[in-house]
Order: structure tokens, then C-alpha cells, then sequence
């Protein structure tokens, strides 16, 4: 079953990395660059909190698509998971029951795989609406 984890976690190692270096640093360097033009001196101390809140609506945007599409392609894993509890529930041989089981969620994960794709498509297909609409590069 460990193996089963480090595969989960390496598709979610994946999708994370297939974001963050075109999308999320440069979105995240966008906000801190655009942060410190905020504090210059002719601005009001709420001016100034006012523009920084705006130069970090991209981040909080990109962050929300990332989470939501992770959060639900983790949710279906979940439900698959969770089907295969459901399948073993009235196993009384303990030993067989995990075999069941485990056989069960490497069937899910092989399932999910090759979804992991599709996820980064989706999710890269927003965060690109999003540094359009920004104007950022």
C-alpha cells in the first residue's frame, strides 16, 4: 500500500510542478513586483493597502484553479477508494480483505493515471485565461 501512496503523491507532484514555473512564479512574481510599486511614498497608507490587495487578486485567482482542480480530481481517487472499503466491508479474513483491498486501489490509481493529463490541461487552460487577462507574461 506505501507504493500505492508514493504514486498518488507523484501525480500529484506532477500537476503541481506542471504549474508552477510558467504559471504560479510568474503570477507570484508579478503580485510582489507590482506590491512594491504600492508603497511608494506618494501613496495613503490606504491607498496603498488597496493596491497591494489588487496586485495579489491574480495569485489568489491562480491558487483557487489550482485547488479546485486538484481538490476534485482528488475527490474522484477518494470515491474510487472508498468503493473499494465498501467492497471489502464484509470480508472477516483480515488477511483477505487487504489483499482484496489493495488490489482494488491499484486498480484506481491505474485508473487515475493517465487523467493526470487531463487535469493539467484543464487547469493550464485557466491559468493561461488568467494571465491573459492580466496581461501578464
Amino acid at each position: 500500500m506505501e507504493d500505492l501512496g508514493q504514486q498518488v503523491q507523484s501525480m500529484f507532484k506532477t500537476i503541481y510542478e506542471a504549474t508552477d514555473r510558467k504559471y504560479i512564479r510568474p503570477i507570484k512574481r508579478h503580485m510582489f513586483q507590482c506590491g512594491m510599486g504600492c508603497l511608494d511614498d506618494k501613496n495613503t497608507i490606504s491607498k496603498a493597502e488597496e493596491c497591494i490587495d489588487d496586485c495579489g487578486k491574480p495569485m489568489k485567482q491562480a491558487m483557487y484553479i489550482v485547488q479546485t482542480e486538484i481538490n476534485a480530481f482528488q475527490g474522484r481517487i477518494d470515491r474510487c477508494l472508498m468503493n473499494c472499503q465498501d467492497d471489502v466491508r464484509h470480508e472477516r479474513d483480515e488477511a483477505k480483505a487487504k489483499k482484496l483491498f489493495d488490489s482494488c486501489a491499484e486498480k484506481c490509481i491505474k485508473e487515475f493515471n493517465p487523467h493526470v493529463a487531463e487535469v493539467i490541461k484543464v487547469m493550464t487552460g485557466k491559468l493561461d485565461d488568467l494571465k491573459k487577462e492580466y496581461n501578464l507574461r
